[in-house]
């Protein structure tokens, strides 16, 4: 489980770790997590919102643009 927390370290969403997460490191160049959930209902992290992992702390630099998907829709 990895809590996503914003800039006061307040929790804002936790999710469970699946094979869509991701962790990549390259020496001397980029590491990043990305972490892969589903919602009903969009959720807006800002920047500054950071999760902590056994590979370190990690902020939100530039907040994404979630993707919509129509397949989570139920009339």
């Amino acid at each position: 489980m990895i809590s996503i927390k914003n800039k006061r370290g307040k929790v804002l969403y936790s999710i469970e770790i699946t094979d869509k997460c991701l962790y990549h490191k390259e020496l001397m160049t980029e590491e990043y997590v990305l972490l892969s959930f589903d919602l009903c209902k969009p959720l807006r992290f800002s920047s500054g919102d950071f999760i902590d992992c056994e590979f370190g702390r990690f902020e939100i630099i530039t907040p994404e643009r979630p993707t919509y998907n129509l397949s989570l829709i139920h009339i």
